[in-house]
């Protein structure tokens, strides 16, 4: 009869923890993550990657730095 009572008592607070776990779960709003999308294009020199806001353009190609766009335009006159 005893371990009877100690079975149901785990039982019901195994039902309480898991009713206050979803209850919880349920309040917590859940961001979108951080890691949204973003256009990334290639520098035409180097191979890099890096954000379109981020790089150089010139006549629709792109470029890390104003560097690579004068390194890239005299490769090309050449």
């Amino acid at each position: 009869m005893k371990l009877l009572f100690i079975l149901a008592a785990a039982l019901l607070i195994y039902y309480i923890i898991q009713l206050i776990s979803k209850s919880a779960a349920n309040q917590t709003p859940r961001k979108k993550s951080d890691t949204a999308s973003v256009e990334t294009v290639q520098c035409r020199h180097c191979g890099v990657y890096l954000p379109r806001a981020e790089a150089v353009s010139s006549n629709d190609n792109f470029y890390c730095g104003t560097k690579h766009l004068e390194a890239d335009k005299q490769t090309r006159d050449s």
